[in-house]
């Protein structure tokens, strides 16, 4: 488990200089029975890091809803085995996004 000063760090970072990213992240890799139409998803914001992935806060058209993504439905890579490891992760999480979605 990462400490929640570690976590808030990247959780900060991401969503002021990257919400382009977080936005990508949920296109290339939620569930398509989360969102009928992706046109109708304006926001994404991340919630959480841990070990296993994050969860990010989506507004859909009215409504929010929050959804996990698991770094290894990414092919980024199974585990974030220490919050040092994060920039890599999400950036080779947004390679991934932008391979998928292209």
């Amino acid at each position: 488990m990462f400490s929640e000063q570690d976590t808030q760090s990247v959780i900060e970072h991401m969503n002021e200089d990257h919400a382009d990213a977080v936005l990508l992240y949920v296109k290339a890799f939620a569930d398509p029975a989360e969102f009928e139409n992706m046109d109708l998803l304006e926001s994404a914001a991340m919630r959480t890091i841990d070990e296993s992935g994050i969860d990010v806060l989506c507004q859909y058209g009215t409504t929010d809803r929050t959804i996990r993504i698991n770094y290894k439905d990414t092919g980024a890579g199974e585990r974030l085995e220490s919050i040092s490891g994060a920039r890599k992760m999400l950036v080779d999480m947004v390679m991934n996004a932008r391979k998928k979605l292209a």
